[in-house]
């Protein structure tokens, strides 16, 4: 759906949604998401534009908008964003919705028999101004009843997401108060019934829940954790284990057990050390893997006043497994036979040396580093944030670099970091990862004086510059 076509609105009122029987297209499927809505809708609407019937289209174009909102709970700002970005178009978010078509909304959330789409309309009524506490209170009944549909299903995770959007909504029209506290319960008794069973972190999901809220009995809950946590080890999960016990030591810091807090740091370093392991000697070997989950075992040791020898024992095991890794590194080559590359290389040295021809060696260095224009960091930043040709992996992956020891000098974390001081840090390495940048004053280097260029006619007065080896 373009942009373009949602400036106007979909022109239908409540009377125009109620003489359609849509909820009938949503009942009748098998999948309880908004997600399955969105096709159906969608497909009905433009049965309806190929039979000519333009308001019943524009009545289903809404409500397919409606469902096709991306869930972005983690922004409170904008917990919805586009499904997809298409040639310069994107699909639709709340914001295109006008105020005819949110009063058409409005007028009919509480007719929608479905919990699913009723906290989806209920909620975007919410984050549209002006702000509508009724249709807040729905959402949030609304979400919490959906949740409970939606946890046997094959996938838990669209149940934890809608009893975090209950939570999320309750604290905001009131913090401990009745929808919040609603919220609350059903996140605990979604707990009660799936601790038991548990072999997922789905229990550990709704904790950490109550834990950022700051409720939850903490006895109880550490109890919990501890107890899931040996459960994973028993099967060997050492990741879940390793969740499970950050959790104990947050309940037991709540708690005021300090004692306890940094003996789950220190059982978080095992899993770590385990996990380290398991990489180095199981089926999947890789040492590469091991050393990043020994990285992690080291720090989580040296946070938990670890006794040195174990640290030190760690350490030695972490550059064992770095120097091994080495072995798998492979280099990518790009072929320059048989391409344009080989001649634009050639042209380019050929270049190069006449800029330079006849010229003594230190002014010959300064023609050379110069022979370019400066990087632009504004331009570069520009382009790496709107990601023109970075690549999906760029985005949600970090980078290291690594010695010829296999030790690591540097991390660059992911450039869609949730933290906004990774992300700026992510930004900055690769502005200096794709550009061409002078190296002034940052390195113990031979000083050369001013020197004057002629380019083009122009004369430039060169400013002192250090000479970086490489």
């Amino acid at each position: 759906m373009s942009t373009d076509s949602l400036n106007p609105g979909f022109g239908v009122t409540a009377d125009d949604i109620r003489s359609y029987d849509w909820q009938a297209v949503v009942a009748g499927l098998p999948s309880r998401e908004c997600q399955a809505y969105c096709g159906a809708l969608g497909k009905q609407a433009v049965a309806l534009k190929d039979a000519g019937d333009d308001r019943g289209n524009r009545v289903f174009q809404l409500l397919t908008a409606v469902a096709s909102y991306c869930p972005n709970y983690g922004d409170n700002a904008a917990p919805y964003r586009p499904w997809q970005f298409l040639n310069g178009n994107r699909s639709a978010i709340p914001e295109d919705l006008t105020p005819s078509d949110l009063a058409a909304l409005t007028e009919i959330v509480a007719e929608i028999r479905d919990a699913e789409f009723r906290a989806r309309v209920a909620d975007v009524i919410w984050i549209s101004p002006p702000k509508n506490y009724k249709a807040a209170q729905m959402a949030v009944d609304a979400y919490v009843e959906s949740a409970r549909t939606l946890e046997t299903g094959e996938f838990w995770f669209p149940s934890f997401e809608h009893l975090y959007r209950a939570r999320q909504i309750g604290a905001q029209i009131g913090r401990l108060q009745s929808f919040h506290q609603k919220a609350i319960q059903a996140i605990e008794e979604t707990i009660t019934r799936y601790e038991a069973t548990e072999v997922t972190l789905r229990c550990w999901q709704l904790m950490h829940m109550l834990l950022a809220d700051g409720v939850g009995d903490p006895t109880r809950y550490a109890q919990l954790s501890e107890r899931l946590a040996l459960k994973m080890e028993a099967i060997s999960n050492w990741k879940f284990a390793q969740a499970y016990w950050q959790l104990y030591g947050g309940w037991s810091a709540k708690e005021g057990k300090q004692e306890e807090a940094r003996g789950a740091q220190l059982k978080i370093a095992n899993t770590y050390i385990k996990l380290a392991e398991s990489f180095a000697t199981g089926t999947q070997q890789s040492y590469l893997t091991a050393s990043h989950w020994m990285a992690k075992a080291v720090h989580s040791l040296r946070e938990a006043k670890a006794d040195p020898v174990e640290i030190e024992k760690a350490h030695q095991r972490l550059l064992d497994f770095q120097k091994r890794g080495m072995s798998e590194m492979q280099s990518i080559q790009i072929p320059r036979e048989g391409s344009d590359l080989e001649e634009k290389l050639q042209q380019s040295a050929k270049a190069a040396a006449e800029f330079v021809k006849c010229h003594a060696f230190e002014d010959a260095i300064l023609r050379l580093a110069y022979v370019s224009n400066t990087s632009r960091p504004t331009e570069i930043r520009k382009r790496i944030e709107n990601n023109e040709g970075g690549g999906v992996f760029t985005q949600i992956f970090g980078a290291s670099t690594v010695r010829p020891d296999g030790q690591i000098s540097d991390t660059k974390p992911p450039l869609d970091s949730d933290d906004p001081k990774a992300r700026e840090e992510a930004l900055v390495k690769e502005m200096y990862r794709v550009a061409p940048v002078r190296l002034c004053d940052r390195f113990p280097a031979r000083r050369l004086g001013s020197a004057t260029t002629k380019r083009s006619g122009v004369s430039n007065e060169i400013e002192p510059v250090i000479l970086v080896g490489y």
